[in-house]
């Protein structure tokens, strides 16, 4: 099937919370009226780091969070860009189209 690329409408970001208690940070991306696709990122395991490091690194100028907890707050403050599209592969966001990163949070406060 290959790739497909979705303008997105709106980005909200939670704490999801797994069977087994431990939690991730659960980024929604509506690309349509009736259409969600979800992105899981866990900033707490070590197997995940790299990827979520580059993920906030891309989003914004701030330090990457240590806890899932931090990353949904400082998403929902408003740390990170803007994610005008993304790039869909079997599922798996696999890229993005991103606006402009914001201002450090340490500058705004």
């Amino acid at each position: 099937m290959g790739s497909q690329f979705f303008h997105v409408l709106d980005v909200t970001y939670y704490l999801h919370t797994k069977p087994d208690g431990s939690t991730v940070m659960e980024v929604r991306y509506k690309v349509g009226t009736d259409r969600t696709i979800c992105e899981y990122l866990n900033f707490e395991d070590k197997y995940s780091r790299a990827y979520v490091s580059k993920w906030w690194s891309e989003r914004s100028p701030d330090n990457v969070p240590k806890t899932n907890q931090h990353a949904v707050d400082s998403a929902n403050y408003h740390a990170v860009a803007q994610t005008l599209g993304i790039l869909v592969d079997g599922g798996v966001v696999v890229g993005c189209k991103l606006g402009e990163k914001p201002p450090s949070l340490h500058e705004t406060w």
